[in-house]
């Protein structure tokens, strides 16, 4: 009897167990981020958390659904047109697994550029005296209220007097332009005064600047990096990186270097000409343009994974 009693309580203690309907938690998530906007296109950054792929999700445009969208990855980037300029729109994704249960995204709101007329108002500003010729030979903006410009710029001194020395940086803060003279301070500890052919900046604590050599600026100091012949033997013509630990430069002779955060490396373009600049189609591929003075032969760089050279 006492056993059929402890077998009765095994089974009817497996019994309430079995019957126990207690769903785990629901850890599944759709999340949105604006990227970009512009007068009739959005572009959204989508994230999923464990949702079973390949999956279909329905784009909420005010509350209203326009579309589905066929997801294969759990990260991808929506890409959305046919919208009016200068409107505000809020997006969300919704994924519906059953009549009962759905997931929606968080939502975001982008308000569209509005179309402009092309009635540009152009201010000029003129810096350098007429004994010396001052040139600027790019500009950096990093925002409104701060933009650097290089070159070499002759000004005159405190009594109106034509200074030999020139300023190679000028600042704007936003309402007015201040002229600054950057040293280059070699590894011997030589300081050298030299104009400044080019500059990028990636923000107000991330500037770099070409002369024949690298200049830096971190935020706090201006640190000099010196490259030798054998990597750059020229004058830096332009800048380009997608961070500080993947930068290009180019230059007179063909010269061509890449800098992946911590060395430089020399890129063989197979040609001798002044590289001018850089136009990026997208992070895959870079356009190296330039031209031989003498016969004004111009050429176009196309830098994938090896540089091929079309001369037009």
């Amino acid at each position: 009897m006492k056993l059929m009693f402890a077998s009765l309580f095994i089974l009817f203690s497996y019994l309430i167990v079995s019957c126990d309907t207690t769903e785990l938690p629901n850890n599944k998530a759709l999340t949105i981020k604006l990227e970009d906007v512009s007068c009739t296109e959005v572009w959204i950054q989508f994230s999923s958390t464990n949702l079973p792929l390949p999956n279909n999700l329905t784009l909420l445009i005010n509350d209203q659904p326009k579309g589905t969208i066929n997801l294969t990855t759990a990260d991808t980037l929506l890409y959305i047109d046919s919208l009016l300029p200068n409107q505000s729109y809020t997006f969300q994704v919704s994924n519906i697994y059953n009549a009962e249960s759905s997931i929606l995204s968080n939502k975001v709101t982008a308000t569209t550029l509005d179309t402009t007329s092309h009635n540009f108002t152009w201010q000029t500003f003129e810096f350098g005296n007429l004994t010396n010729v001052s040139r600027l030979f790019d500009v950096a903006i990093i925002d409104g209220n701060n933009i650097w410009a290089v070159g070499e710029v002759y000004m005159n001194d405190s009594l109106g007097n034509p200074d030999p020395s020139l300023y190679n940086l000028i600042k704007w803060n936003g309402t007015q332009w201040k002229p600054e003279r950057v040293y280059f301070k070699n590894s011997q500890g030589q300081l050298f005064l030299a104009p400044m052919k080019s500059i990028f900046a990636f923000n107000e604590n991330d500037v770099w600047i070409g002369l024949d050599q690298i200049i830096h600026w971190d935020g706090t100091t201006y640190k000099s990096i010196e490259l030798s012949d054998a990597v750059f033997p020229s004058w830096i013509n332009k800048i380009w990186g997608t961070s500080s630990k993947d930068l290009y430069i180019v230059g007179s002779g063909g010269n061509i270097a890449h800098y992946n955060g911590s060395s430089w490396t020399k890129l063989e373009s197979g040609t001798s000409l002044i590289l001018a600049n850089i136009a990026v189609y997208n992070q895959k591929e870079i356009h190296i343009c330039g031209l031989n003075m003498a016969t004004v032969e111009v050429l176009l760089l196309n830098l994938i994974t090896v540089l091929i050279l079309v001369l037009w």
